[in-house]
């Protein structure tokens, strides 16, 4: 990696008349902002269909996109919506999303595009479709049918629905005709997010800007990877998962975090030569130029828990095998992979990440905890990481620093040789680019020098707060770009300042 600067900021926090961010004019605005300011990176959070607590982490597809983030104004400038059919515009909450109102403006419009769809796409959106249909039938297939289904079930878990659609081989062969319209129209929307995803990629490249994506290890219980291939995954007879994913007590959680995931079955990943990984992958780099695998260590050795437990501490560590794992997938791009590397890290993950030559992450806020051998403390950095001043996980730095104890302030001011009273949020930004690492990356409520209300996620509970926060235009604007050119053009993290 050469030396240069990104930063963090899913979509749906873009700002926007719709109620959360989408793939129009605010994508590619921000798009502008990064190359104005001299960053080179866009890190997303997973571009996935998001479940009941709205977690981009937790979707009933590892391939399909979140058809709330299509925008509608582009739609109309493919012709597929007339002016007077565009959405109310939703500007009653600019600072967080309210996902009912959005869903069900955006379902609403989006079967208005389907009536018309076959009468209004011109040849070059139909010629795109059908090559999408047919590239992707590996999975979209499967989807709309799981889609479809879960609307004919008004949206239960498939767990819940009659044996002979709980079973795949059992579904009724009249499925597939009575849904037929159903199964285009969930088709049409996954091309039509892709389309526009591929307009924002395209023009990110065309402003020097590459998209770091965010690939979930692992998928969720409702979701038709576990539904239509449950040999892939640890289940019982009656399809019911045996032990589930989590991580054992950490920084974040004394009694760890129990996920509720079903674990892969990484013997029959193994027989199958990892192809459901390997079509996966090739398919997250046909989104991204780079992708963020989450929770590395799970490749390694991952903490399985009876699924009958109520927290992660009973659990276990058990081996995967993660050396044969990334011979295929690295084989795909061989510098396409970043490791998400945080929490309980052992000696033989980061062997593995090594040997493969991944880059890792390193964070700055959990640098400075008395520890003088912590190797998140900026002397430890190695040349093949990342620093981040925080993640969607993590606080934002300003409230991280006011809540220091004065201890882990002293270091701060003890280890960079200043005094205490000239440590803020500017400052704290100007240690992380003077690092010694290639890239650095920050989000985006950091350079906005936000406090705790724009937190993205709080690990470990269920809130309407998290997944939901979302920036202003006049937010956006109060960033001093050329002033942000400077300080990564003076730690060279910028090729010329404009």
């Amino acid at each position: 990696m050469q030396r240069a600067a990104g930063v963090l900021c899913p979509v749906f926090s873009l700002n926007g008349d719709y109620g959360m961010g989408k793939m129009g004019k605010q994508a590619l605005e921000f798009i502008d902002f990064l190359n104005l300011c001299g960053f080179s990176y866009w890190q997303v959070l997973p571009l996935n269909p998001v479940d009941s607590v709205k977690s981009p982490y937790s979707s009933p597809s590892a391939f399909a996109g979140n058809h709330l983030l299509i925008d509608m104004e582009i739609l109309a400038q493919w012709g597929l919506l007339k002016t007077n059919e565009l959405p109310y515009l939703l500007k009653h909450n600019i600072n967080r999303i309210d996902y009912q109102v959005v869903e069900d403006e955006q379902n609403r419009i989006l079967e208005i595009v389907f009536q018309h769809f076959y009468q209004r796409a011109g040849k070059e959106i139909f010629t795109e479709y059908d090559l999408f249909v047919h590239t992707n039938n590996f999975w979209l297939d499967d989807y709309v049918l799981f889609m479809a289904i879960k609307e004919k079930f008004a949206f239960i878990t498939w767990d819940e629905w009659p044996d002979n659609y709980r079973f795949y081989e059992q579904i009724p062969e009249s499925v597939y005709s009575d849904l037929s319209a159903r199964l285009e129209f969930h088709k049409m929307v996954q091309f039509i997010f892709y389309r526009q995803w591929q307009k924002i990629k395209f023009y990110a490249r065309s402003k020097n800007i590459s998209i770091i994506g965010d690939m979930p290890i692992y998928v969720s219980y409702d979701s038709v990877e576990v539904w239509r291939n449950p040999e892939l995954f640890q289940l019982d007879k009656n399809l019911q998962p045996i032990s589930v994913a989590g991580v054992p007590p950490d920084f974040f959680s004394e009694n760890g975090q129990l996920w509720g995931f079903p674990l892969y079955d990484w013997k029959y990943h193994e027989k199958t030569g990892f192809t459901w990984w390997a079509q996966r992958t090739q398919y997250m780099f046909s989104l991204y130029d780079m992708v963020r695998f989450d929770h590395f260590r799970g490749i390694e050795a991952y903490w399985s828990t009876p699924a009958k437990e109520t927290t992660a501490r009973k659990g276990k560590w058990n081996k995967a095998p993660g050396k044969a794992l990334l011979q295929r997938l690295t084989a795909l791009k061989p510098d396409g992979l970043l490791a998400e590397n945080l929490g309980h890290i052992s000696k033989e993950v980061e062997d593995l990440r090594h040997s493969f030559g991944i880059p890792g992450m390193k964070i700055f806020q959990f640098a400075f905890n008395g520890n003088l051998h912590n190797n998140h403390l900026p002397h430890y950095l190695e040349p093949n990481e990342i620093y981040y001043s925080g993640t969607h996980d993590n606080d934002v730095l300003r409230n991280w620093h006011e809540n220091l104890d004065e201890k882990a302030k002293l270091h701060i001011s003890e280890y960079y040789g200043v005094e205490l009273s000239t440590i803020n949020t500017e400052w704290l930004i100007g240690r992380i680019m003077a690092s010694s690492t290639p890239l650095c990356i920050f989000p985006i409520q950091d350079l906005m020098d936000l406090g705790s209300e724009s937190l993205i996620n709080i690990p470990g509970i269920v809130s309407p707060m998290n997944w939901s926060w979302r920036f202003s235009h006049q937010k956006l604007r109060s960033i001093d770009a050329e002033k942000l050119k400077y300080r990564l053009h003076l730690y060279g993290r910028v090729a010329s300042v404009q």
